[in-house]
């Protein structure tokens, strides 16, 4: 699945892969929604900004648009400072965006580690997956 962000002056901008993806339909109240986390870059701050509408498309096939209601970031540092990986959430963190209220497990990331992960999230499916 991948995703893209468009502003309201018509400029559309591709997002890194999508690590996770959430649709929930309702057909009513409270409406349907969308969540996507990828991998964030400080240089993606302006246009996540300026940011009105997402599409998530798979194979070519748009599976979903909406109206971008919000978006967060939780660190753009180029270098994390002393990584963790949550189990419980599946979310890497650093020591700048690490929340006082988390529970549960969180695994130190060493520098293959990320290395690894850097590369899995951005490497062509095609390639990372021709075995």
């Amino acid at each position: 699945m991948t995703g893209r962000v468009e502003t309201a002056g018509g400029k559309v901008y591709e997002l890194p892969a999508l690590l996770e993806w959430r649709l929930r339909r309702t057909g009513g109240v409270p409406c349907d929604s969308f969540r996507a986390r990828c991998l964030y870059s400080a240089e993606m701050g302006e246009a996540l900004k300026a940011a009105c509408r997402f599409a998530a498309t798979e194979n070519g096939v748009t599976r979903f648009r909406g109206v971008i209601d919000e978006w967060s970031a939780v660190c753009g540092a180029e270098e994390p400072l002393e990584p963790r990986l949550s189990l419980s959430e599946g979310v890497l963190r650093c020591a700048r965006c690490r929340m006082e209220e988390e529970t549960g497990i969180a695994l130190p990331v060493g520098e293959g580690t990320l290395a690894a992960m850097r590369y899995i999230a951005s490497c062509p499916a095609r390639k990372l997956f021709s075995f």
